[in-house]
C-alpha cells in the first residue's frame, strides 16, 4: 500500500524515502490515520482505510509529515506541556515545509466509518493547522507556536471565552502514539540519527537534499563543546582584575626604586536569564551555577530576568540566597540590551533557548556570548555562540 507513495518520493524527495523505508510500518485501525513512535526501531503506523482515501501525492505529504515529527524529535520536546496545545504547535512547525499535504481530512474509526460528533451529527474533520491560521509567523519552533497558543487561550478565556482545542479537530495525524515511545531521551535521539544520518548522505548524493531540513539536521548532529569552559574563557577574558605598575605612584615596600602597583577596577559582566515559558526551572537553576562560577572568578555580574520584558535587574550577591525568577510569557531579547546600556558592560552572557520575537535586537558595542539550550539556535549571527547541555533528574 506504500509503493506508489514511496516510488513518489524516491523520484522527488529521496531523504524522506529514505526514512521511510529505515522505518517498521504497520497497518493498523489503532490510529485514526497516521502516527510515529520509537521503541525498539521507528515506527510508522497508518490506518489503512485513511490510506485509501489519499492519492499517492496525498500519500507522500503524510509520509513527510510524519518524517518531520521523527527529524525534528517530537517526542522528546513535548517534555511538560499540555499535550493537545503542543500537538498543535508541532503540527505548525512542520507544515510549512510540506507541498501538497491535504488541509483536510476525515477520521475514520476502527471499523473505517467516519467519526461523527455526537453533538451535531457531522464528520469529524482532521485540519492541517499553519501558523498563519492563528496570525502568527512562519517557521519558527514547536516551543515558540505553544506559548503563542497557550497567551491566544488565555486572552479568550479572560474575555470570556474559550477556544476549544478538541481531539482530532487539529491535528491532521494522531500523537497520542508518541505516548508509546521509551521513557529514555538519549536512546531515543540515538535511535533518530541511527535513521537520519544514511538517509541524508544518500540524498546529499542524489544532490537532493532540502537545505532548511538540512539546517535542523545539523542542529541534531550537533557536538557540543564544553560550554562551561566556554563560559569561564568568555568571563576570564572580559573580567580580569588588571594590575598595571606606574612609577607616579610610590612602591609601599621599596620606594622610589620600583614602580608602584596600581589596581583596576573589576570589569562588569551582565548575564541574561531567559525566563519565559519555554525554559524549565531546571534549566533555570543550571543558569545560575553557572552565574555563581563566574562570579567566583572576579567579576562583577549583574543579572537580568528577562522574557518579553526585563522583569528585574541587579547585581548578583550570593549570599542574599535562592533567586526565584519572574517572568514565564513569550521571548523578545531586545529589551535585555537597551536595559544593558544602563550598567555599562565590558561583556553580556545571554542564557537562553534561542526563541526569540519581535523587534530585532541591535548589535552592542561589548563581546557577546549565546548560552544556547542544547539543539537550539538563534536568528543573530553577531556574537559566539555555546551550548549548555541540561541533565535532566
Amino acid at each position: 500500500m506504500l509503493d506508489e507513495a514511496i516510488m513518489y518520493l524516491i523520484q522527488n524527495k529521496p531523504f524522506y524515502a529514505h526514512l521511510v523505508m529505515g522505518m517498521r510500518k504497520e497497518f493498523t485501525n489503532r490510529v485514526p490515520t497516521a502516527g510515529v513512535n520509537i521503541t525498539d526501531k521507528v515506527n510508522l503506523l497508518i490506518n489503512p482505510d485513511f490510506w485509501k482515501t489519499m492519492d499517492a501525492i496525498e500519500q507522500a505529504a503524510i509520509l513527510e509529515h510524519e518524517c518531520l515529527h521523527v527529524v525534528m524529535n517530537h517526542f522528546k520536546r513535548r517534555e511538560h506541556r499540555k499535550p493537545r496545545l503542543y500537538n498543535m504547535a508541532a503540527d505548525m512547525a512542520i507544515n510549512e515545509y510540506i507541498k501538497g499535504i491535504p488541509r483536510e481530512i476525515k477520521l475514520l474509526d476502527k471499523d473505517g466509518k467516519p467519526v461523527i460528533n455526537k453533538k451535531t451529527g457531522e464528520p469529524v474533520t482532521g485540519k492541517t493547522i499553519f501558523p498563519s491560521d492563528y496570525k502568527l509567523p512562519s517557521r519558527q519552533t514547536s516551543e515558540y507556536y505553544y506559548e503563542e497558543l497557550q497567551k491566544q487561550q488565555k486572552e479568550e478565556q479572560e474575555q470570556g471565552g474559550e477556544k476549544q482545542y478538541e481531539p482530532g479537530q487539529d491535528t491532521i495525524d494522531d500523537h497520542d502514539c508518541w505516548d508509546e515511545s521509551i521513557d529514555n531521551d538519549e536512546v531515543i535521539e540515538e535511535k533518530i540519527k541511527n535513521l537520519v544520518k544514511p538517509a541524508m548522505e544518500e540524498a546529499r548524493k542524489a544532490g537532493n537534499m532540502p537545505h532548511e531540513i538540512s539546517k535542523l539536521i545539523e542542529r541534531l548532529f550537533h557536538k557540543p563543546k564544553d560550554w562551561r569552559k566556554d563560559l569561564q574563557k568568555f568571563a576570564a577574558k572580559n573580567t580580569e582584575v588588571i594590575g598595571d605598575t606606574s612609577r607616579k605612584v610610590r612602591n609601599r615596600r621599596y620606594g622610589i626604586i620600583f614602580p608602584g602597583y596600581v589596581k583596576k577596577e573589576k570589569l562588569r559582566i551582565v548575564v541574561a536569564v531567559d525566563t519565559s515559558g519555554s525554559v524549565s526551572q531546571e534549566e533555570q537553576t543550571q543558569f545560575m551555577a553557572e552565574i555563581h562560577k563566574i562570579h567566583q572568578q572576579g567579576a562583577t555580574v549583574y543579572i537580568m530576568e528577562a522574557d518579553a520584558d526585563v522583569h528585574n535587574a541587579y547585581e548578583y550577591e550570593p549570599k542574599k540566597g535562592p533567586i526565584k525568577f519572574k517572568g514565564g510569557g513569550g521571548t523578545c531579547f531586545a529589551p535585555v540590551f537597551e536595559k544593558a546600556k544602563e550598567f555599562n558592560p565590558d561583556g553580556l552572557i545571554y542564557m537562553t533557548d534561542g526563541d526569540d520575537y519581535g523587534p530585532e535586537a541591535k548589535k552592542p558595542n561589548y563581546p557577546v556570548m549565546w548560552a544556547l539550550l542544547r539543539g537550539r539556535g538563534v536568528r543573530y549571527k553577531w556574537g559566539q555562540k555555546t551550548y549548555i547541555d541540561v541533565k535532566k533528574k
